[in-house]
């Protein structure tokens, strides 16, 4: 059941991926969002996998 569970959760979490996609500014469309300053911040944020939501978010809203 956790392995069930396990799967539908990535299922959900690359279908966010694939619309943020479909919401990307064409201006920042190949772009990476900066690195952090705080390393902590982005030691947290790449051991819990939400290193690509960052990035997409980044080219969705852009550099602000």
């Amino acid at each position: 059941m956790y392995d069930a569970i396990g799967e539908r959760i990535q299922a959900y979490q690359e279908e966010i991926l694939r619309r943020l996609g479909e919401m990307e500014r064409a201006d920042y469309k190949d772009q990476e969002a900066p690195k952090l300053k705080n390393s902590n911040k982005a030691k947290t944020i790449r051991q819990r996998g939400e290193e690509p939501l960052r990035q997409a978010f980044y080219r969705m809203i852009g550099g602000i």
